[in-house]
């Protein structure tokens, strides 16, 4: 599964939504929270859950889709 971190970020900029409060929510500590949206860290499947919980957003909402490569 491939997940658009750029998106997140767009989406939590555009939210409103500070770090501190999404960290709290998620329990993501803010410094990890940084490197996971700007690419530094790779972002963890309970991470991405939590994310979308505190963001309010199906599961998908930024999960990158990729057609299967034809052989």
């Amino acid at each position: 599964m491939n997940i658009n971190v750029q998106m997140i970020e767009e989406y939590i900029k555009v939210s409103g939504l500070k770090p501190a409060y999404i960290s709290r929510k998620t329990g993501i500590p803010e410094q990890r929270l940084g490197g996971l949206l700007e690419g530094r860290q790779k972002l963890k499947v309970g991470e991405y859950v939590a994310l979308c919980q505190v963001l309010d957003v199906p599961m998908g909402a930024f999960v990158i889709n990729e057609a299967p490569q034809p052989l």
